[in-house]
């Protein structure tokens, strides 16, 4: 009207789904058209119809490929909204079967990890956020690594577990040794480092009777 160009997506939705299908000269257009229209018509909605395009896709006529693409581009670096919703309603077996490598880097990370521990079957990702700490806390990282042990600690297993040892040890190098201890307490044959954190938390609190098992587990 006059010099406003208006346009209107009337039709044709079936044909643009049928080439994306089909790989060809056009490929590239389609998917640039595709993740504009996701955008621009439903933003907000984004991480709900990533959800549904990864459940369709762990069936065995699912489009996995298709379903890669637009998951690792509206997950990307700096879509941090869209990654979380995403994670914290797609099926596991996509997560853990059908992911592209992309994403599958990312489950490793804290952030991601905090999301998929707040899942009904967060349980199930409590290996990997053990693995994550280690990595963390080796690397002299325990306070990055402090969000990531709060969403363990409800998942921790009753009585002792690598996960527990652990997730103390995180506590008691970023300084946190009342958690620490409430959260992993101390008892002979944990592994060296925690027990000398033990032993250092004893010593400065002047709790020398505390102090002397791991003094002599360390002789051991």
């Amino acid at each position: 009207q006059g010099k406003v160009r208006t346009y209107q997506v009337s039709e044709r939705l079936y044909n643009i789904y049928y080439l994306m299908r089909r790989r060809g000269v056009h490929e590239a257009r389609l998917r640039a058209l595709v993740d504009f229209m996701a955008f621009f018509l439903e933003p907000r909605q984004v991480p709900g119809l990533l959800v549904g395009y990864a459940s369709e896709a762990c069936t065995p006529n699912g489009e996995r490929e298709l379903v890669a693409a637009l998951i690792e581009r509206f997950t990307a670096r700096g879509a941090t909204e869209n990654l979380a919703g995403f994670l914290a309603g797609a099926p596991r077996e996509y997560l853990t079967t059908h992911a592209p490598k992309g994403l599958r880097r990312k489950l490793k990370t804290p952030a991601a990890l905090i999301t998929l521990l707040a899942r009904p079957d967060g349980g199930g990702w409590l290996e990997d956020a053990v693995a994550t700490t280690r990595r963390l806390v080796n690397g002299a990282k325990a306070r990055v690594a402090l969000p990531l042990v709060r969403a363990m600690v409800p998942r921790l297993p009753e009585g002792v577990s690598e996960a527990r040892d652990w997730c103390g040890l995180a506590l008691a190098q970023a300084g946190q040794s009342d958690d620490s201890l409430q959260i992993c307490p101390p008892r002979v044959g944990a592994p060296v480092a925690l027990g000398f954190h033990w032993f250092l938390d004893a010593m400065r609190h002047d709790r020398p009777d505390d102090a002397a098992p791991f003094l002599a587990h360390f002789q051991q």
